[in-house]
This record gives C-alpha cells, sequence and structure tokens, in this order.
C-alpha cells in the first residue's frame, strides 16, 4: 500500500539519519491515525534515536496497545522505560517482548537490552546470563559480547573479560587510541 511504502521510506530516512524527513513521514500518518501501527513505531524510534525518550516512553506505551502481539512494541517499551530508569517495568517489557520475538536476530538484541539494563544496575552476575543468551542466539553479536566482556571485565575476570570486551572497541563512540605504539593489552 502506499502508506506501508511511504512508512518503509521514513524507516530508511530514520537509519540514514535524516531524522526530520523521516519524523515528517510519521506524523503526516498519525494525523491520519493516532493509532497506526507502523507510524507509531516509526516515531517512537526516531524519539528514541534523538535522545527524546521522554516522548518515546508514551507513544511506546500506546504502541503496545494498539500492536500488543508485536515483539518491537515491547523492546521499544523497555529501552524507554530503561532509560527511564523503570527497572521492573523495562524488565517485564523486555521479556513479553523476548516471549514474542520470532527471530534469534530480534531475541538476541532484546538479550543484550536487558543485559545493557543490569549492567547499569550494576547487576553483573546476572548480566552475563543474557548476553550469554544473546550470543546463543546470535553467535555474531558484537554488542553482545562486548557487554558479556564488560560484566566479566567488573567481576574481575581480566582475561576472558577482555577478549570480549575488546570486540566494540572502535564501535559505538569507543574509540581505539594507542600511545607510544605500545600493545593493545591482552587481559594479562
Amino acid at each position: 500500500s502506499p502508506r506501508l511504502a511511504d512508512i518503509s521510506l521514513g524507516q530508511d530516512l530514520k537509519d540514514a539519519g535524516d531524522f526530520e524527513a523521516a519524523y515528517n513521514i510519521a506524523y503526516r500518518w498519525l494525523k491520519v491515525d493516532p493509532n497506526d501501527k507502523a507510524a507509531l513505531c516509526l516515531m517512537a524510534s526516531i524519539m528514541i534515536d534523538t535522545d527524546k525518550v521522554a516522548i518515546a516512553y508514551p507513544l511506546s506505551k500506546q504502541l503496545t496497545q494498539v500492536a500488543p502481539e508485536a515483539a518491537v512494541a515491547w523492546m521499544n517499551l523497555g529501552r524507554t522505560a530503561a532509560d527511564l530508569w523503570r527497572y521492573k517495568e523495562s524488565l517485564r517489557a523486555y521479556k513479553k517482548a523476548l516471549r514474542l520475538a520470532q527471530d534469534d536476530v530480534t531475541k538476541s538484541s532484546i538479550c543484550v537490552n536487558i543485559g545493557s539494563m543490569l549492567v547499569d544496575h550494576g547487576r553483573f552476575k546476572e548480566a552475563e546470563k543474557w548476553c550469554r543468551d544473546a550470543i546463543v542466539y546470535n553467535p555474531e553479536t558484537t554488542k553482545g559480547k562486548a557487554n558479556l566482556g564488560f560484566c566479566q571485565l567488573a567481576q574481575r575476570d581480566w582475561s576472558e573479560g577482555w577478549k570480549n570486551y575488546r570486540h566494540c572497541i572502535g564501535q559505538n563512540g569507543r574509540y581505539f587510541a594507542q600511545y607510544n605504539n605500545e600493545e593493545m593489552w591482552d587481559g594479562k
């Protein structure tokens, strides 16, 4: 349909970082139907990606009401609740998303998010379990390996922790810096 094609274009624009153009598409369809599942999902993800979680949170809650069967709705709610330090609500939403998820990559992402939230609360042992689950679902998950490493380092497992944490060096704002040509630490 033209609506879904337009919202798909909005998703592509969001992914490319053109948030204003993506916002305009989502807003146009939400004016037609404020409960449009695809438009709500796009708008919530735009708000998440532009660090407007206080706006994304009620959008995500609404999305869980109009699309209770959609794992992404619950995943967005989990993410926004976590960013607003609503720990219990976030965990419930993530666990519901995990039950609804239909593919292993999505399940891995949800486990990564749960692990990250638990790391934020200093619950490294519990987070480690979720990070390992993420890797089982998707052995290629860089975030899952990096978060596992973070958990291991926090628990003083230097060698294993570094083997895993090093996967995030050079990504997501974790820049590689080398001083005086020294070798990269190997965890020992």
